[in-house]
């Protein structure tokens, strides 16, 4: 394995490079959320900044992608954001709504249930307002320790469908 690591400090794959910062993302953001939680008043600004970091991650991806800001735009932009985060997951699409259903979770399994309520839910949030502000995110099933949430995105007033 030695020789692996050695290699890897001359070549190494954009794919390996991803999947670090991945996980040492989500470590942190997991170690911080326990430490807010135990503490006090400070998950409320962890979750502020959270769904910051999606408002941010939804201009980028406007900006640089040429994302709209419709329902299609916005469940677009959750599978980029899903794919980019090693989630794997199934969609079930009814009218207006487009259910995620998780199949696999980095977060969950960095920092269970509450990295998914304290980081993942208000982030997602934001990703949704600053791509289709008359879309709504619902929790259709809470994460638990042991499995992913369940997220719909939901079509409502009068969004664009296209």
């Amino acid at each position: 394995m030695r020789a692996l690591a050695k290699l890897l400090l001359w070549w190494m794959p954009a794919a390996v490079k991803l999947r670090a910062c991945r996980e040492v993302s989500s470590d942190f953001a997991a170690a911080l959320s326990r430490r807010l939680r135990a503490g006090g008043p400070g998950v409320d600004a962890y979750r502020a900044a959270a769904r910051e970091t999606g408002v941010r991650a939804g201009n980028r991806l406007k900006s640089e992608l040429g994302l709209g800001s419709s329902f299609d735009d916005a469940e677009l932009a959750w599978q980029i954001v899903m794919k980019a985060s090693g989630m794997k997951y199934t969609v079930e699409r009814r009218p207006g709504t487009s259910l995620f259903r998780h199949l696999c979770c980095p977060l969950l399994a960095a920092g269970g249930a509450a990295l998914c309520e304290d980081f993942c839910l208000p982030m997602v949030e934001g990703l949704t307002e600053a791509i289709c502000p008359s879309c709504r995110v619902e929790i259709a099933e809470r994460p638990s320790d042991e499995r992913p949430c369940v997220k719909a995105l939901i079509q409502s007033g009068n969004s664009n469908a296209g």
